[in-house]
């Protein structure tokens, strides 16, 4: 049987709402067609996450959305019903990550972005959540990715501040399983039960 600290690389890529950790993590990066990336953690000198609304999405609200147990719920033991398998290079070693969706996910987020201007914003990686999220999102409906170094470190957990979206806080909404992940703004918040797997 694997050893914990057989895999801590990998779970260095995932979230870690339940430890206190710096956000030191950073990655590379512009704006493009659906990541957004920053090199900075400090929340002092970031304007803004994202860049202007799209013409597309004038008359959208926003939707953000969490991924680990909210749309997704991810192993690194096979299990027998995951979806489908990411893999993910840390340190020059490939770990495969089993992934189950949350039921519904695929057409949930098809169905939204009619509405929404959906972003994805996780306390995750990019290293793995974005294979992830290209095997989640096939339609490309997810508008941009967040993830763990555009949180705000605060009591030891990553809080997800939509005051640097550059968005109306008004009319944005986020989705999350960790009241902690929504703490600046939980107004704005709708709560959701967490996925851990699919019955």
């Amino acid at each position: 049987m694997a050893s914990s600290s057989q895999f801590s690389p990998v779970l260095a890529a995932c979230p870690a709402k339940d430890r206190a950790e710096g956000a030191s993590a950073t990655s590379s990066g512009t704006f493009g067609l659906h990541s957004v990336s920053m090199s900075s953690s400090n929340r002092k000198i970031w304007k803004s996450l994202l860049p202007p609304v799209s013409p597309n999405d004038a008359d959208k609200k926003c939707l953000v959305l969490d991924l680990d147990e909210t749309l997704v719920h991810s192993s690194f033991r096979p299990t027998d019903n995951y979806d489908f398998i990411i893999p993910v290079n840390i340190d020059g070693t490939i770990h495969h990550v089993y992934v189950c969706k949350r039921p519904g996910a695929e057409e949930f987020l098809i169905e939204m972005a009619k509405y929404y201007e959906i972003v994805v914003y996780t306390a995750s990686l990019s290293k793995y959540a974005d294979p992830l999220l290209d095997k989640l999102d096939p339609e490309g409906v997810i508008r941009y990715r967040l993830y763990r170094e555009h949180c705000v470190q605060y009591e030891g957990n990553y809080v997800k501040d939509l005051s640097l979206l550059d968005r109306d806080i008004s009319q944005t909404i986020i989705v999350d399983n960790s009241p902690m992940a929504y703490a600046f703004h939980p107004r704005n918040a709708i709560g959701c039960s967490s996925f851990i797997d699919d019955p």
